[in-house]
């Protein structure tokens, strides 16, 4: 016999599991942005902002591997500022913002990636809850960061293919 007090009601539909071919599961980007826009849509802005940097964090992980063939940089920050910096070293004490040049596309990107990063900290550090325009900015933020990510997969993969 079940008790229905013990099942939590939700005014979403549930977000099925996507079905994992490998072992361990692998997060894939699609899907937890996905999740993102399913917390968003019930208010749980803590938990966009989280979800958001985590496809960040994920897929910068498989930029790195892609390109440097080598341990992944652990620290986020430092991780995009190699890939998408063009060597250039930026000053924490300054307000990235103030150091990039916007007409490049990575230094936006750099910018976007930033801001996600930042917004992730403090949603999953701080005692003070995320706003809904926050959880928005990280949304389109993300999703312009996973423009880029699936433009750069296949200019990599063309340049592969000519080799």
């Amino acid at each position: 016999m079940q008790n229905e007090n013990l099942f939590i009601q939700f005014d979403v539909p549930p977000l099925i599991p996507q079905q994992h071919l490998s072992s361990p599961p692998v997060a894939d980007m699609n899907y937890l942005y996905e999740q993102a826009g399913r917390s968003y849509s019930i208010h749980a802005w803590d938990a966009v902002v989280i979800l958001c940097r985590k496809v960040i964090d994920i897929q910068s992980a498989k930029m790195w591997r892609e390109m440097f063939q080598t341990k992944v940089e652990s620290n986020l920050y430092k991780r995009v500022q190699k890939i998408l910096a063009d060597g250039n070293s930026f000053d924490r004490g300054i307000p990235i913002d103030e150091q990039l040049d916007y007409s490049k596309e990575n230094h936006k990107l750099l910018y976007d990636i930033e801001q996600i990063r930042t917004l992730g900290n403090f949603a999953a550090h701080s005692e003070i809850y995320v706003h809904s325009d926050d959880a928005e900015s990280a949304m389109i933020y993300t999703q312009s960061f996973m423009s880029a990510y699936y433009k750069w997969s296949r200019t990599l993969a063309e340049s592969k293919a000519e080799i």
